[in-house]
Protein backbone atom coordinates (compact mmCIF):
# COMPACT_ATOMS: atom_id res chain seq x y z
CA UNK A 1 0.00 0.00 0.00
CA UNK A 2 2.86 2.41 0.82
CA UNK A 3 4.49 1.42 -2.56
CA UNK A 4 1.00 2.54 -4.12
CA UNK A 5 0.39 6.02 -2.34
CA UNK A 6 4.23 6.58 -3.21
CA UNK A 7 3.42 6.93 -7.54
CA UNK A 8 -0.45 7.67 -6.45
CA UNK A 9 0.30 11.27 -7.48
CA UNK A 10 1.31 9.83 -11.32
CA UNK A 11 -2.49 8.80 -11.60
CA UNK A 12 -3.21 11.85 -10.66
CA UNK A 13 -1.50 13.63 -13.57
CA UNK A 14 -2.16 11.29 -16.22
CA UNK A 15 -6.17 11.96 -15.36
CA UNK A 16 -5.91 15.83 -15.30
CA UNK A 17 -3.75 15.16 -18.80
CA UNK A 18 -6.25 13.13 -20.08
CA UNK A 19 -9.27 15.56 -18.66
CA UNK A 20 -7.27 18.38 -20.78
CA UNK A 21 -7.12 16.35 -23.50
CA UNK A 22 -11.01 15.27 -23.16
CA UNK A 23 -12.21 18.47 -23.49
CA UNK A 24 -10.05 19.68 -26.16
CA UNK A 25 -11.11 22.25 -28.88
CA UNK A 26 -9.60 20.19 -31.58
CA UNK A 27 -8.13 16.64 -30.12
CA UNK A 28 -6.50 15.54 -33.03
CA UNK A 29 -3.93 18.87 -33.25
CA UNK A 30 -2.63 17.70 -30.07
CA UNK A 31 1.07 18.81 -29.15
CA UNK A 32 3.29 15.13 -30.26
CA UNK A 33 4.19 12.72 -27.34
CA UNK A 34 7.33 14.26 -26.98
CA UNK A 35 6.41 17.54 -26.16
CA UNK A 36 4.07 16.13 -23.75
CA UNK A 37 6.61 13.86 -22.22
CA UNK A 38 8.90 16.71 -22.42
CA UNK A 39 6.55 19.37 -20.39
CA UNK A 40 6.08 16.43 -17.79
CA UNK A 41 9.82 15.91 -17.21
CA UNK A 42 10.88 19.24 -16.70
CA UNK A 43 8.03 20.08 -14.36
CA UNK A 44 9.43 16.83 -12.57
CA UNK A 45 13.03 18.22 -13.02
CA UNK A 46 12.19 21.42 -11.53
CA UNK A 47 10.88 19.77 -8.30
CA UNK A 48 13.65 17.75 -7.77
CA UNK A 49 15.70 20.63 -8.35
CA UNK A 50 14.40 23.02 -6.26
CA UNK A 51 13.37 20.81 -3.25
CA UNK A 52 16.15 18.13 -3.65
CA UNK A 53 19.54 20.60 -4.34
CA UNK A 54 20.23 22.53 -1.29
CA UNK A 55 21.97 25.48 -2.28
CA UNK A 56 19.01 25.89 -4.67
CA UNK A 57 15.96 25.82 -1.64
CA UNK A 58 18.46 28.18 0.13
CA UNK A 59 18.49 30.49 -2.25
CA UNK A 60 14.42 30.22 -2.85
CA UNK A 61 14.21 30.61 0.70
CA UNK A 62 16.21 33.71 1.26
CA UNK A 63 12.91 35.31 -0.04
CA UNK A 64 11.59 34.60 3.36
CA UNK A 65 13.48 37.65 4.77
CA UNK A 66 12.76 39.86 1.98
CA UNK A 67 9.54 39.23 2.57
CA UNK A 68 9.85 39.81 6.63
CA UNK A 69 11.60 42.66 5.70
CA UNK A 70 8.66 44.53 3.72
CA UNK A 71 6.41 43.53 6.22
CA UNK A 72 8.19 45.15 8.81
CA UNK A 73 8.41 48.19 6.67
CA UNK A 74 4.36 48.10 5.78
CA UNK A 75 3.83 47.80 9.50
CA UNK A 76 5.56 51.19 10.34
CA UNK A 77 3.46 52.61 7.92
CA UNK A 78 0.55 51.30 8.57
CA UNK A 79 0.64 51.67 12.29
CA UNK A 80 1.68 55.04 11.59
CA UNK A 81 -1.62 55.94 9.42
CA UNK A 82 -4.28 53.20 10.89
CA UNK A 83 -2.55 53.31 14.58
CA UNK A 84 -3.34 50.21 16.79
CA UNK A 85 -5.61 49.22 13.86
CA UNK A 86 -2.54 48.87 11.65
CA UNK A 87 -0.28 47.10 13.67
CA UNK A 88 0.50 49.95 16.43
CA UNK A 89 0.92 49.11 20.26
CA UNK A 90 -2.41 48.65 21.74
CA UNK A 91 -3.81 51.64 23.90
CA UNK A 92 -5.45 49.13 26.31
CA UNK A 93 -4.55 45.82 28.21
CA UNK A 94 -5.90 42.18 26.40
CA UNK A 95 -7.35 39.79 28.21
CA UNK A 96 -5.23 36.95 30.67
CA UNK A 97 -4.20 34.69 27.60
CA UNK A 98 -5.31 36.87 24.53
CA UNK A 99 -3.06 37.52 21.72
CA UNK A 100 -3.14 41.04 19.98
CA UNK A 101 -5.94 41.01 17.02
CA UNK A 102 -4.62 41.02 13.48
CA UNK A 103 -6.95 42.78 11.10
CA UNK A 104 -6.74 41.82 7.83
CA UNK A 105 -7.86 44.94 6.02
CA UNK A 106 -5.11 46.81 7.89
CA UNK A 107 -2.26 44.88 8.77
CA UNK A 108 -1.69 42.72 6.01
CA UNK A 109 -3.67 43.30 2.86
CA UNK A 110 -1.34 47.10 2.86
CA UNK A 111 1.15 44.67 1.65
CA UNK A 112 0.16 44.67 -1.92
CA UNK A 113 -0.14 48.15 -2.30
CA UNK A 114 4.04 48.70 -1.48
CA UNK A 115 4.71 45.71 -3.24
CA UNK A 116 3.42 46.79 -6.11
CA UNK A 117 5.18 50.13 -6.13
CA UNK A 118 8.46 48.28 -5.30
CA UNK A 119 7.90 45.81 -8.32
CA UNK A 120 7.21 49.41 -10.29
CA UNK A 121 10.27 50.86 -8.98
CA UNK A 122 12.39 47.43 -9.71
CA UNK A 123 11.11 47.16 -12.97
CA UNK A 124 12.38 50.76 -14.03
CA UNK A 125 15.79 50.24 -12.83
CA UNK A 126 15.69 46.99 -15.09
CA UNK A 127 16.22 44.38 -11.95
CA UNK A 128 12.40 42.44 -12.63
CA UNK A 129 13.03 43.31 -16.29
CA UNK A 130 16.04 41.32 -16.59
CA UNK A 131 14.65 38.47 -14.59
CA UNK A 132 11.29 38.27 -16.31
CA UNK A 133 13.72 37.99 -19.49
CA UNK A 134 15.91 35.63 -18.14
CA UNK A 135 12.72 33.52 -17.38
CA UNK A 136 11.40 34.19 -20.96
CA UNK A 137 14.19 33.02 -22.69
CA UNK A 138 13.80 29.43 -20.86
CA UNK A 139 10.74 28.76 -21.40
CA UNK A 140 10.97 29.83 -25.38
CA UNK A 141 14.02 27.26 -25.43
CA UNK A 142 12.64 24.44 -23.63
CA UNK A 143 8.85 24.19 -24.13
CA UNK A 144 9.13 25.95 -27.42
CA UNK A 145 6.22 28.53 -27.01
CA UNK A 146 6.71 32.21 -28.51
CA UNK A 147 7.81 34.79 -27.44
CA UNK A 148 4.83 36.26 -26.33
CA UNK A 149 3.74 33.42 -24.25
CA UNK A 150 7.31 32.80 -23.36
CA UNK A 151 7.42 36.94 -21.82
CA UNK A 152 3.49 36.76 -20.27
CA UNK A 153 5.09 34.00 -18.22
CA UNK A 154 7.99 35.03 -17.47
CA UNK A 155 5.85 38.53 -16.11
CA UNK A 156 3.07 36.74 -14.59
CA UNK A 157 5.87 35.87 -11.85
CA UNK A 158 7.02 38.80 -10.95
CA UNK A 159 4.58 41.27 -11.63
CA UNK A 160 0.96 41.74 -10.41
CA UNK A 161 -2.70 41.46 -12.38
CA UNK A 162 -2.83 45.08 -13.82
CA UNK A 163 0.86 45.41 -14.55
CA UNK A 164 2.07 41.89 -16.46
CA UNK A 165 -0.85 42.27 -19.14
CA UNK A 166 0.92 45.84 -19.80
CA UNK A 167 3.75 44.21 -21.03
CA UNK A 168 2.95 41.94 -24.14
CA UNK A 169 -0.40 44.21 -24.67
CA UNK A 170 1.54 45.64 -28.12
CA UNK A 171 1.23 41.74 -29.18
CA UNK A 172 -2.58 41.54 -28.52
CA UNK A 173 -3.89 41.87 -31.70
CA UNK A 174 -1.43 39.53 -33.55
CA UNK A 175 -1.87 36.89 -31.29
CA UNK A 176 -3.07 33.22 -32.69
CA UNK A 177 -6.18 32.11 -29.77
CA UNK A 178 -3.43 29.13 -28.87
CA UNK A 179 -1.12 31.66 -27.45
CA UNK A 180 -3.78 34.01 -25.93
CA UNK A 181 -5.27 30.99 -24.17
CA UNK A 182 -1.78 29.72 -23.18
CA UNK A 183 -1.59 33.56 -21.69
CA UNK A 184 -4.69 33.38 -19.68
CA UNK A 185 -3.81 30.06 -18.35
CA UNK A 186 -0.02 31.08 -17.43
CA UNK A 187 -1.55 33.98 -15.30
CA UNK A 188 -4.46 31.85 -13.48
CA UNK A 189 -1.92 29.21 -13.00
CA UNK A 190 1.52 31.39 -11.29
CA UNK A 191 1.07 33.43 -7.98
CA UNK A 192 1.86 36.75 -8.69
CA UNK A 193 4.38 39.01 -6.72
CA UNK A 194 1.92 41.09 -4.36
CA UNK A 195 -0.40 38.35 -3.91
CA UNK A 196 2.72 35.56 -3.33
CA UNK A 197 3.49 37.88 -0.03
CA UNK A 198 0.24 38.22 1.19
CA UNK A 199 -0.53 34.45 0.89
CA UNK A 200 2.96 33.86 2.27
CA UNK A 201 2.52 36.21 5.07
CA UNK A 202 -1.13 35.17 5.96
CA UNK A 203 0.14 31.40 6.43
CA UNK A 204 3.81 32.31 8.03
CA UNK A 205 2.94 31.49 11.70
CA UNK A 206 2.08 27.86 10.47
CA UNK A 207 3.82 26.89 6.90
CA UNK A 208 7.55 28.02 8.05
CA UNK A 209 9.27 29.05 4.59
CA UNK A 210 5.66 29.75 2.87
CA UNK A 211 7.51 32.23 0.34
CA UNK A 212 10.17 29.70 -0.60
CA UNK A 213 7.05 27.24 -1.16
CA UNK A 214 5.22 29.60 -3.09
CA UNK A 215 7.75 30.61 -5.55
CA UNK A 216 8.63 26.82 -6.05
CA UNK A 217 4.91 25.95 -6.74
CA UNK A 218 4.63 29.05 -9.41
CA UNK A 219 7.94 27.32 -11.20
CA UNK A 220 7.35 24.17 -11.25
CA UNK A 221 3.43 25.12 -12.32
CA UNK A 222 4.60 26.48 -15.90
CA UNK A 223 5.50 23.97 -17.68
CA UNK A 224 2.14 22.44 -16.48
CA UNK A 225 0.21 25.32 -17.54
CA UNK A 226 1.23 25.52 -20.95
CA UNK A 227 0.76 21.45 -21.39
CA UNK A 228 -2.99 22.27 -20.26
CA UNK A 229 -3.29 25.31 -22.53
CA UNK A 230 -1.55 23.07 -25.71
CA UNK A 231 -4.08 20.00 -25.10
CA UNK A 232 -7.15 22.12 -24.53
CA UNK A 233 -6.42 25.00 -27.08
CA UNK A 234 -4.33 23.65 -30.14
CA UNK A 235 -2.87 25.54 -32.56
CA UNK A 236 -0.20 27.42 -34.70
CA UNK A 237 2.01 29.84 -32.73
CA UNK A 238 1.56 33.31 -33.25
CA UNK A 239 4.97 35.95 -34.19
CA UNK A 240 7.13 32.68 -35.25
CA UNK A 241 10.99 33.80 -34.78
CA UNK A 242 10.04 36.94 -32.84
CA UNK A 243 11.81 37.14 -29.66
CA UNK A 244 10.31 40.31 -27.75
CA UNK A 245 12.23 41.64 -24.24
CA UNK A 246 10.23 43.17 -21.76
CA UNK A 247 12.00 46.55 -21.85
CA UNK A 248 10.64 47.05 -25.40
CA UNK A 249 6.35 46.83 -24.21
CA UNK A 250 4.02 49.16 -22.65
CA UNK A 251 5.22 49.19 -19.38
CA UNK A 252 7.24 52.12 -18.81
CA UNK A 253 7.33 55.26 -16.54
CA UNK A 254 9.12 58.20 -17.06
CA UNK A 255 11.45 58.25 -13.29
CA UNK A 256 11.49 56.54 -9.95
CA UNK A 257 9.09 58.65 -8.56
CA UNK A 258 6.37 58.10 -11.29
CA UNK A 259 7.42 54.51 -10.86
CA UNK A 260 6.18 54.49 -7.21
CA UNK A 261 3.64 56.78 -7.67
CA UNK A 262 1.87 54.59 -10.82
CA UNK A 263 2.64 51.25 -8.62
CA UNK A 264 1.32 52.59 -5.80
CA UNK A 265 -1.90 53.80 -7.82
CA UNK A 266 -2.14 50.19 -9.13
CA UNK A 267 -1.85 48.46 -5.78
CA UNK A 268 -3.92 50.44 -4.12
CA UNK A 269 -6.94 49.33 -7.03
CA UNK A 270 -5.90 45.86 -6.26
CA UNK A 271 -5.96 46.50 -2.31
CA UNK A 272 -9.75 47.61 -2.73
CA UNK A 273 -10.55 44.93 -5.28
CA UNK A 274 -9.38 42.19 -3.03
CA UNK A 275 -11.14 43.80 -0.06
CA UNK A 276 -14.10 43.62 -2.18
CA UNK A 277 -14.16 40.22 -3.38
CA UNK A 278 -13.37 38.70 0.18
CA UNK A 279 -16.41 40.48 1.31
CA UNK A 280 -18.94 39.39 -1.63
CA UNK A 281 -17.54 35.95 -2.00
CA UNK A 282 -18.12 35.33 2.23
CA UNK A 283 -21.55 36.81 1.28
CA UNK A 284 -22.73 34.58 -1.31
CA UNK A 285 -20.80 31.46 1.17
CA UNK A 286 -23.16 31.89 3.67
CA UNK A 287 -26.01 32.68 1.24
CA UNK A 288 -25.55 29.21 -0.08
CA UNK A 289 -24.93 27.60 3.20
CA UNK A 290 -28.59 29.24 4.41
CA UNK A 291 -30.10 27.66 1.68
CA UNK A 292 -28.61 24.18 2.21
CA UNK A 293 -29.20 24.40 5.85
CA UNK A 294 -32.89 24.33 4.83
CA UNK A 295 -32.25 20.77 3.45
CA UNK A 296 -32.16 17.31 5.80
CA UNK A 297 -28.94 16.95 7.73
CA UNK A 298 -26.61 14.80 6.60
CA UNK A 299 -24.34 12.98 9.80
CA UNK A 300 -26.46 15.27 12.23
CA UNK A 301 -25.32 18.07 10.37
CA UNK A 302 -26.33 20.95 8.27
CA UNK A 303 -25.24 20.91 4.96
CA UNK A 304 -22.87 23.53 3.72
CA UNK A 305 -20.85 24.69 0.68
CA UNK A 306 -17.65 23.66 2.50
CA UNK A 307 -18.83 19.87 2.68
CA UNK A 308 -20.42 19.38 -0.42
CA UNK A 309 -17.00 20.72 -2.04
CA UNK A 310 -15.10 18.44 0.21
CA UNK A 311 -17.41 15.33 -0.85
CA UNK A 312 -17.42 16.19 -4.71
CA UNK A 313 -13.61 16.94 -4.68
CA UNK A 314 -11.90 14.47 -2.69
CA UNK A 315 -11.21 11.96 -4.80
CA UNK A 316 -9.44 13.89 -6.88
CA UNK A 317 -7.38 15.41 -4.50
CA UNK A 318 -6.78 11.75 -3.28
CA UNK A 319 -5.80 11.01 -6.55
CA UNK A 320 -2.83 13.54 -6.56
CA UNK A 321 -1.60 12.78 -3.50
CA UNK A 322 -3.58 13.79 -0.94
CA UNK A 323 -4.07 11.56 2.01
CA UNK A 324 -7.31 10.34 2.19
CA UNK A 325 -7.69 11.13 5.89
CA UNK A 326 -6.77 14.99 4.60
CA UNK A 327 -8.91 14.36 0.82
CA UNK A 328 -12.12 15.98 2.23
CA UNK A 329 -10.78 18.63 3.71
CA UNK A 330 -8.26 19.65 0.75
CA UNK A 331 -11.76 18.75 -1.38
CA UNK A 332 -13.43 21.72 0.95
Amino acid sequence: MEFFDQFRGLLGIALMVLLAWAISEDRSARPTWRWIAGALALQAGLALLIVRVPFVWDAVTLANEAVAAIERATLDGSSYMFGYLGGAPLPFDLAQGAEAPVIIAFQILPLVIVFSALAALLWHWGVLRWLVDGLSFLLRRTLRVSGVVGLSGGANMFLGVVESPLVVRAYFARMSRADLFQVMVLAMATISGAILILYATTLSRTVPDAVGHMISASLISLPAALLIAKLMVPGAASAEGEEPDAGSQGLKFESSIDAIIKGTMDGMQLFLAVIAVIIVVFALVSLADQLLALLPMVDGEPLSLKRTFGWLFSPLMWLIGVPWAEAQAAGS
